[in-house]
């Protein structure tokens, strides 16, 4: 998971650089999507993404 994270995340940066500066959240801002993000639900949809993506089919 971590080495396809990396992988998205460094092509997200590199194809936003073409664009113009990079800008980064506020403390505020990474405190709300936190709480939003690391709730069960988001969560639970995230892990299904990825064993999605990597291919598993289940037991």
């Amino acid at each position: 998971m971590v080495s396809i994270g990396l992988k998205d995340n460094a092509k997200l940066i590199h194809d936003t650089l073409q664009i113009g500066e990079l800008s980064y959240l506020t403390d505020g801002e990474i405190e709300k999507t936190s709480a939003m993000l690391l709730s069960p639900m988001p969560l639970a949809r995230a892990w299904d993404y990825w064993v999605a993506r990597a291919g598993f089919s289940g037991i």
